[in-house]
Formats: structure tokens, C-alpha cells, sequence
């Protein structure tokens, strides 16, 4: 049988409850047992003191005094004993059973003890304890309160288990269906518990994450949105195209022509784009690392990218022979992300981007600063999540580039300041 959290919480403390009270009960049980054992002891040390005093008496006096034995059993009958002394020929000397002749039927009921004087036997002594009333009340009253109040306890801890253990499991059980609707699709809205323990943080965890994957299925909805907007414009612009030269409207000529290949450049930019959302989305980064001259890397994109350096300014700051350890082609991918990135934020007229790299504490620092419009604090946080974007992009770029450094065992920093640019900062270990 399947048990619940709230089930198995509420066996358990009473459990706990169940052996707390055995123990209080053993403990009472104990304590009872030698109380009785010390009564026992005390009345064996009176029983002693008794027969040393009648042997005493008969020694001091040569034989029985009664009117000290009066005065002895007198003090007997405080110390709570019933006492009957007979002499050597059987015949009863004294006894604290007034007006009673026969004796036979109460002796069996007293302990007997020999009284010896001089090694000779005086004759013996018949004791029985009186039942003290007032000490067994008073056990009796003292083991009713307990059973009371263990009852009591029980019943409380018992209640308090039952509601202790509902309260616990009650947010558990309400995150549960809400997780069981974030399953279906469906974004639950609930407060977060204030119960200052890991039920608090637990809940707060949970709305962060149902957050998280609601932004992040909005994200995704706006990057397929775009793509699918970004692919029907160059496909309507081809088509119309070639439809008109095949009606004969447009004559194709080069300006046609390049026409048409600059919508297809356009479009195998965004499959290219669509590549590196298939790539973010699979977290796999393989590499091969090898030692390599930055600096040629950088001349190779900047002739790549020269026609969109028209009027924007590029200063390379890196020895012509300093070298990296990393991944030729990953670290393209990225200094190609960021560059791209830096030419759309600069301005076509006075824009400039700076490009440095130099050793620092063992690690490469390699160093792409532009002063374009720069990044919003708003923004600042976001901007290495996957699909996130502000241009209209997929929004994978960074993400990607942060995973390949990630990967080389290296960080990534950015210190942007709206209005006045951007400076993303790498950092490869150089081994």
C-alpha cells in the first residue's frame, strides 16, 4: 500500500509519541519498584530495631518488664507494625490484638522471629506490617494523574500530528498540481509560502522556474515567429523576381541577378541562424584545440566583413604573433558573433571597434570594444540567454558564444553603458 508524505509524517510523530509515553511509563514502573524496595528496606532496619530492643529489655531487666514492653509496643504500633511476643513455653507475654485470646487464626498472618538472649532462646516475636492506608492512596492518586495525563498527551499529540503533518504536506501537495498543469501546458499563479523554512524556498524556486519557462516559451515563440517572417520576405522578393523575368516584366540582367543572390545570401543567413538555434538547443560544443595566431584570425573576418567597415573605424591591438590555445573555428564563430554585433550597434559614419588581446594572470584577455548605442541595464542581464533578442533575430548568438567559452574553461564579462557602447571581455586559459 502507497502511503503519502502527510501520512508517513503523522505515523511517525506518533511513533515518537507512542515510545515517549512507554519510556514515561517504564520510568514511573522504575521508580515504583524501588520505592517499594526502599519501604521494604526501612521496614527490615524497624523489624531489627524491634527485636534488638525487646532482647535488650529482657537482658537489662532479666526477664520481661511489662510495663516497658507496654511502652515498647506502644511505639511499635506508631512505627506501623501489629506484634505479638510469646516466651520460650508458648504462653503470650504481650500483643497489641486487645481481647483476643485465640491466636491461631491471625499468627499465620504475621512473620515470625526468634528473640535470643545469651545464646538461649527467650521465645519469639510475631510481626505484621499495617497496611499504611495513607501511602497507598497517595500511590494510587499519583498513578491515576500520570495515566491521566499520559491520556491526555496522547490525544493532544495525536490531534497536533494529525493537523502538524497536513500543514506540512499541504504546500507540497498544492506545488504537485501545480506542477501536474505546467505538465499540460498551463502556467500556474500561486503566492509564494512564508514559512521562513524549505517550504518558503521551495515555492519560491518553483515560481521562478514556471517564470523561466514561461519567458522562455514566449521567446521561442517569438523566434520561430521571426524566422518564419524573416524566411517569407527574401522567398516573396525571389519569387516575384523570377516570376518576372519568366513574364518578361524584368529583363535579367547583373543588377537583377545580384538582386536575387543578395535574397539568397540573406536567406542562408538565417538557416545559418536556424543551425545555431539546432545547435544551442543540443548544449554539445566539441573541440579541437590547437595553438594559433589570433591576429590572422581577425584579418581573415575583417576581409570578410570589409564592405560593412565603410566608414566605421577598426584598430587590431594584438601582437602579429600572439598566440591562443583554443578551438580555431569556435573562436572564429564567436569573435565573428561579436564583431557582427559591434558593426550593428556602431554608427555608419563615426563608429569604431577595437579589438585587444594580451596575457593576464596565466589566461588570454581578449578584448572587443565599440562605442555603439551599448546595451540597457534592463537588458544587461539577459543578454546570453538563448532567444533572447531586441532586433528581431533568432537570439542565440551570445548564447552560443558564452557556451563555447564555457567549454574552453574560460568566462565571459560585458561592461556596456547605454549611449556610450560596449566592451566584451574573454578570458581562454592558455593551456
Amino acid at each position: 500500500m502507497r502511503l503519502n508524505l502527510s501520512t508517513k509524517i503523522f505515523i511517525l510523530l506518533v511513533v515518537v509519541a507512542v515510545i515517549s509515553m512507554s519510556s514515561s511509563f517504564l520510568i514511573v514502573y522504575f521508580v515504583q519498584k524501588d520505592f517499594d524496595k526502599y519501604k521494604k528496606n526501612e521496614q527490615l532496619n524497624r523489624i531489627n530495631w524491634i527485636i534488638s530492643d525487646i532482647q535488650n529489655g529482657y537482658r537489662k531487666y532479666k526477664g520481661w518488664n511489662l510495663d516497658v514492653l507496654k511502652e515498647d509496643i506502644t511505639w511499635i504500633s506508631l512505627l506501623g507494625f501489629e506484634i505479638i511476643i510469646i516466651d520460650k513455653n508458648g504462653k503470650t507475654v504481650i500483643t497489641t490484638l486487645e481481647g483476643e485470646k485465640d491466636f491461631s487464626f491471625y499468627i499465620k498472618h504475621f512473620n515470625k522471629y526468634p528473640l535470643i538472649v545469651n545464646n538461649e532462646n527467650i521465645g519469639y516475636v510475631y510481626l505484621k506490617v499495617l497496611n499504611n492506608i495513607n501511602s497507598e492512596i497517595f500511590k494510587r492518586r499519583v498513578l491515576r494523574f500520570f495515566i491521566i495525563v499520559i491520556v491526555v498527551l496522547g490525544l493532544l499529540i495525536f490531534s497536533l500530528s494529525l493537523i502538524f503533518s497536513r500543514k506540512i504536506t499541504k504546500p507540497i501537495v498544492t506545488l504537485a498540481k501545480h506542477a501536474e498543469k505546467l505538465k499540460r501546458g498551463i502556467y500556474p499563479e500561486f503566492k509564494v509560502y512564508e514559512s521562513k523554512d524549505e517550504i518558503e524556498l521551495l515555492s519560491k524556486k518553483f515560481k521562478e522556474m514556471v517564470e523561466a519557462i514561461k519567458n522562455y516559451e514566449h521567446l521561442r515563440k517569438k523566434v520561430f515567429t521571426n524566422t518564419i517572417h524573416e524566411l517569407r520576405t527574401p522567398l516573396t522578393i525571389i519569387r516575384g523576381e523570377l516570376e518576372g523575368i519568366i513574364d518578361g516584366i524584368f529583363i535579367p540582367d547583373e543588377k537583377k541577378i545580384n538582386s536575387i543572390l543578395e535574397e539568397i545570401i540573406r536567406l542562408q543567413h538565417i538557416v545559418e541562424g536556424v543551425e545555431n538555434l539546432a545547435r544551442a538547443e543540443s548544449s554539445s560544443v566539441t573541440l579541437e584545440k590547437e595553438y594559433f595566431v589570433l591576429y590572422d584570425e581577425v584579418k581573415t573576418i575583417y576581409t570578410m566583413y570589409q564592405s560593412q567597415f565603410d566608414g566605421i573605424m577598426l584598430n587590431i591591438n594584438i601582437d602579429k604573433n600572439y598566440k591562443i590555445y583554443a578551438d580555431r573555428n569556435k573562436i572564429r564563430q564567436v569573435l565573428i558573433n561579436l564583431i557582427e554585433n559591434a558593426l550593428k550597434a556602431v554608427d555608419k559614419e563615426n563608429g569604431k571597434i577595437e579589438i585587444f588581446a594580451y596575457d593576464e594572470n596565466n589566461m588570454s584577455k581578449i578584448i572587443i570594444k565599440d562605442n555603439g548605442c551599448g546595451i540597457s541595464d534592463e537588458d544587461l542581464p539577459y543578454i546570453f540567454e538563448r532567444f533572447f533578442s531586441k532586433r528581431g533575430s533568432l537570439g542565440v548568438g551570445l548564447a552560443i558564444v558564452k557556451e563555447i567559452i564555457d567549454a574552453h574553461g574560460g568566462k565571459i564579462e560585458v561592461i556596456s553603458k547605454s549611449g556610450i557602447g560596449t566592451s566584451f571581455i574573454l578570458y581562454l586559459p592558455k593551456e
